[in-house]
């Protein structure tokens, strides 16, 4: 209800107000964020047990996972929204807000209904205003991007509204809980309708062959609008192909999947991080934001391979690597929106040496960097080893090939990380230890402003490091399961 009030005030602004400001704007749409957040976390105190769901109606109903995740989602909007502020321009800022809530609704709805044609429709809503803020820039960069977001989106929405129609041939409801005990009573239905959710929830995790759209729509975009993309609503595509495989439990479609999965996945993973070497490589342009953009396909990669094998325990290493990536991906978006305002440019070559410029935002880069590649004392790093040490366990118990397979596949991981690991390292050269590029002329921001963004970067900054020195407090409390 909250993001709907949201939604509502922002949309009377932008038709009656002759002027928004950054006092309007704070007074108007932060508090609905706060509130929510609030919210979520007296239920989530409430919760004796993290495995038992909190039930809203027959069609909604939030658990450990939910909560958890819905906790995470309204923390990063609040600081992304104080950002924004900053960032849009004031006479835009209701129009932004509008649609900024409408997505936040959406993600909401999709964490917390157990339907699935509410879920379509929350997609949808989510799918949608996503393209319209990916268009707010309304260049002709961002024109582009979004006429590719919109029609690969849509096959993805194609594909889960077939998928559920499928579905709704073996059963006419369609809760969560019934498709579950009914869905292999045919196993042709179910192994095509099961199939179509994946390959459409596919296409917001950044599934090779559905991903094009990815490595536009975020340079396009504005920066928080990337942050967002980037640290939340990709994780509605791995979000879905986990319900899906939830539904699959016990299914013979299970195994076939999962080794269909493990195989995407790894190709993914492996084709993003080529792809960001070329970005280097590249001498016409080497834009951060696109870097950025296919290290988040990286990180998908990572989520979609584990997957299969989410169940149970393995949710919370799910979660704890939404979360690390999250933080670190919306933290690196902000940072670059933040050097666009500085210098009006996103192309590394004239971002040169800007972290030695601004020391305390190059300790912020090296953080934010170190926790995406892995590096030990950061978030990152345990959610990695989790995974790692989570997939060799999985496809060694699940038998999904034979044992030799299986250790190339654990081997192609390690690979990956480590090439991963040297495209950060060369990012980090570029922003931190290279001279910084004189020719580059820097238009500072007032005072208050900077401040406050610098606080916002701080914020995201010191979660991470939590995260990465006490992995033992956050896994206790993310420690969750589907009831």
């Amino acid at each position: 209800m909250l993001p709907v009030i949201g939604i509502f005030i922002a949309a009377t602004m932008a038709i009656f107000a002759k002027k928004s400001n950054k006092l309007i704007s704070t007074l108007l749409y932060l508090p609905i964020l706060v509130t929510e957040l609030v919210v979520m976390i007296i239920i989530y105190n409430d919760f004796t047990d993290l495995t038992n769901g909190y039930k809203i109606t027959d069609n909604f109903i939030l658990h450990g996972f939910t909560i958890s995740i819905v906790i995470f989602i309204q923390a990063l909007l609040i600081l992304i929204g104080i950002f924004s502020i900053f960032y849009i321009r004031e006479k835009d800022q209701s129009t932004y807000f509008a649609l900024f809530y409408s997505m936040n609704l959406g993600i909401i709805l999709i964490f917390t209904v157990s339907h699935l044609f509410l879920l379509f429709i929350s997609w949808e809503l989510m799918v949608l205003t996503g393209y319209l803020l990916v268009l707010f820039p309304k260049t002709e960069e961002s024109l582009e991007a979004g006429f590719k977001y919109l029609v690969i989106s849509t096959v993805g929405s194609l594909n889960i509204l077939f998928g559920i129609g499928l579905l709704s041939g073996i059963s006419t409801d369609l809760s969560y809980s019934n498709i579950s005990s009914t869905a292999i009573t045919d196993e042709l239905l179910g192994k095509l309708g099961f199939t179509f959710l994946i390959l459409g929830f596919g296409v917001t995790a950044g599934m090779i062959f559905l991903n094009q759209w990815l490595p536009d729509a975020h340079p396009a975009a504005p920066a928080p609008v990337s942050a967002v993309l980037s640290g939340i609503m990709v994780n509605a595509g791995i979000y879905g192909m986990y319900i899906t495989y939830q539904l699959m439990t016990n299914s013979t479609t299970e195994i076939l999947s999962a080794q269909v999965i493990v195989i995407i996945a790894t190709i993914t993973m492996t084709e993003a991080n080529l792809l960001i070497i070329v970005q280097f490589l590249r001498d016409d342009s080497k834009d951060i934001k696109r870097i950025l953009a296919y290290s988040t396909i990286v990180h998908l990669s990572y989520l979609m391979v584990i997957t299969p094998f989410a169940l149970g325990d393995g949710s919370m290493i799910l979660l704890l690597h939404i979360f690390t990536h999250g933080i670190a991906k919306t933290l690196l978006f902000l940072i670059t929106g933040y050097f666009l305002m500085l210098t009006g440019s996103r192309d590394l070559r004239d971002l040169r040496g800007i972290g030695r410029k601004y020391k305390s935002i190059g300790v912020i880069i090296f953080i934010a960097l170190m926790s995406l590649g892995g590096l030990p004392g950061t978030g990152g790093f345990v959610s990695k080893l989790l995974i790692l040490l989570l997939f060799y366990q999985k496809i060694d118990q699940m038998e999904l090939f034979s044992n030799s397979v299986n250790e190339v596949f654990v081997l192609i991981l390690i690979i990956n990380g480590f090439l991963a690991f040297i495209g950060y390292l060369w990012l980090m050269k570029y922003l931190i230890f290279d001279e910084p590029n004189e020719e580059t002329k820097i238009k500072p921001l007032s005072k208050l402003n900077d401040n406050i963004i610098k606080g916002v970067l701080i914020i995201l900054t010191l979660s991470l490091l939590f995260i990465g020195l006490f992995p033992d407090e956050v896994l206790s409390r993310i420690s969750v399961k589907l009831p």
